[in-house]
């Protein structure tokens, strides 16, 4: 079954395959390698979908109770309902299993409180998942890894450099059909 984001904007829980689809779900409590997304916009909702369609191990973190939803009854998502700010939302999605944590709200001081739970974590249960989070600009990475992440995806320049990219692939194609 291919999900469409369509599908989980509209909350659809129609889906002709959402048994099965829930059938497949994965376990990721007992699962050491899990990836755990905070936050379900579009954003987050492309990872956890691409991630477990490589046959990864995902939980999502969502405030939303609607999202939360459709991400179980429509995509199969393990799917928590809280704020990732909170290191109890935190255990309670299966940060002690995460070998990643990936943070998909670009808002500074989000990041900065969810880094601190995620820190707190660490030192109380002896763990060190990798943390991926998506910053707005790249002006923000310095200071968004010195709070902790490991990785940080600039999403003004991750947006513009793929527009670039794609200007020419689009120049070489028109180059390559008139034949200059």
């Amino acid at each position: 079954m291919q999900l469409r984001l369509e599908d989980f904007r509209e909350g659809d829980k129609t889906a002709p395959d959402h048994k099965r689809v829930m059938a497949e779900g994965n376990s990721a409590k007992n699962n050491r390698g899990l990836s755990l997304v905070l936050g379900c916009g579009d954003v987050g909702f492309e990872v956890a979908s691409r991630l477990r369609e490589r046959g990864l191990a995902v939980a999502v973190v969502e405030k939303d109770a609607g999202k939360v939803e459709a991400l179980r009854l429509t995509a199969g998502h393990d799917a928590h309902r809280g704020d990732f700010r909170s290191p109890e939302v935190l255990k309670q999605a299966g940060i002690s299993q995460a070998e990643v944590v990936i943070l998909t709200v670009p808002d500074f001081t989000i990041i900065r409180q969810t880094l601190e739970a995620i820190s707190q974590l660490k030192k109380e249960l002896g763990i060190n998942p990798s943390v991926i989070a998506l910053v707005r600009h790249e002006m923000e990475a310095v200071e968004v890894k010195r709070l902790g992440a490991s990785e940080v995806v600039p999403l003004a320049q991750t947006i513009a450099d793929a527009i670039v990219n794609k200007l020419g692939k689009a120049k070489v194609h028109l180059v390559l059909k008139n034949g200059s």
